[in-house]
């Protein structure tokens, strides 16, 4: 998602963040980041300047770990620029 400043897309990030359940790690991502591993489904999210990324893989479908992840988040990283 693209918002109109850095502050608003980090507003989201905190919201975001704050409504996971589960324990999470730093991902090293943009300016923010954080990776989630549910039970059938791993999450990364993160925010860089006033863009806010979200890559999900899910069990039933192609299941790649926080580690493929985040190497397709640092392509998108990449092209954000």
């Amino acid at each position: 998602m693209i918002f109109n400043s850095t502050n608003e897309a980090n507003v989201e990030y905190q919201a975001l963040k704050n409504d996971i359940s589960f324990s999470y790690e730093d991902m090293g991502l943009g300016d923010e980041s954080i990776g989630i591993q549910y039970p059938t489904t791993y999450k990364i999210i993160f925010r860089k300047d006033n863009v806010l990324v979200t890559l999900e893989s899910y069990e039933e479908f192609t299941y790649f770990d926080l580690d493929d992840l985040k190497d397709y988040a640092e392509i998108v990283e990449t092209r954000i620029g």
